[in-house]
């Protein structure tokens, strides 16, 4: 009996003769369950994730760089998701609320809404608590950035780490108000990517695979590349920055960015087919957010 009347109550759904109440719609959301990734799952747990088309949009995104081979290349995924800082300072990686898993630590004045985080260019900045010659592999690094506004600063870095001395940096500067574009990994005097580009808005990308090999893209299209070798540069020892660029040498924070961020990444070099589906995936979310 019960299978009919459930039988009856999905004809009468379908025909559009009953809409379905809460407590039917969580009856059918619970069949569903199974389909839900664990790492998303746990992600959208630990920053309270209630929106229905949030939860969706994260589901896709890790099924879908999970399918497409960059899920794993990741150290920190940040889907900077839900509005607040409450929910925008967690790793789709590893969502616990600790140093340990690169959960974002925010310092100064950050505007934190549906579109991201915004620094105020002068006292803002998010550390990721990753620390390349720690956390990274020297000559097989990225970091990404998803710019929703240009900055206005004429000496900002969107991401970034460095040390001093023109070696053991990694940092990417989207665009400045000049419009210049930077990055740089490891060895800033020989082997880095510099020019200009008319908007910062969009999903920029600075990637390593090897000493040699070293792109910067914005939406999938090559902003700039260099073939010098690394050399003896080393990677960064001090943790990577969102909005800034951290430099203890030069004062601790400097190059505050007042671009806004929707989302970031940090991890291995990605080969060309992982750039391309990495923002194939990342501008579903973006879209789907």
């Amino acid at each position: 009996m019960k299978q009919i009347f459930f039988k009856l109550l999905l004809l009468s759904l379908s025909l559009g003769f009953l809409q379905p109440s809460y407590g039917q719609q969580a009856f059918f959301h619970s069949q569903n369950k199974a389909s839900v990734d664990a790492d998303a799952k746990a992600f959208i747990t630990a920053a309270g994730i209630t929106d229905a088309g949030q939860k969706t949009a994260i589901n896709n995104l890790v099924v879908a760089a999970k399918a497409h081979g960059w899920w794993s290349k990741c150290v920190a995924i940040y889907p900077i998701i839900g509005g607040s800082a409450s929910t925008h300072k967690y790793n789709l990686k590893d969502p616990r609320d600790l140093d340990a898993a690169y959960r974002l630590t925010f310092s100064g004045t950050i505007t934190h809404n549906s579109q991201g985080m915004k620094g105020d260019g002068s006292t803002a900045f998010a550390d990721t608590h990753i620390v390349p010659t720690v956390n990274l592999t020297f000559n097989s690094t990225h970091i990404s950035y998803y710019g929703f506004s240009n900055s206005t600063k004429s000496n900002s870095t969107e991401i970034g780490a460095y040390n001093g001395g023109g070696v053991q940096e990694l940092a990417m500067v989207t665009r400045r108000s000049s419009g210049t574009y930077f990055s740089g990994q490891y060895d800033e005097t020989g082997s880095y990517i510099i020019g200009t580009v008319a908007s910062g808005i969009g999903y920029f990308l600075s990637n390593r695979t090897n000493a040699t090999t070293h792109r910067m893209l914005k939406d999938g299209t090559l902003l700039g590349s260099n073939t010098v070798s690394t050399g003896t540069s080393t990677p960064p020892t001090v943790s990577i920055y969102i909005m800034a660029m951290h430099y203890p040498a030069g004062g601790g924070t400097v190059a505050y960015s007042d671009s806004g961020c929707e989302f970031a990444t940090v991890g291995a070099g990605l080969t060309t087919g992982e750039e391309a589906a990495q923002l194939a995936d990342i501008t579903q979310f973006h879209n789907a957010r």
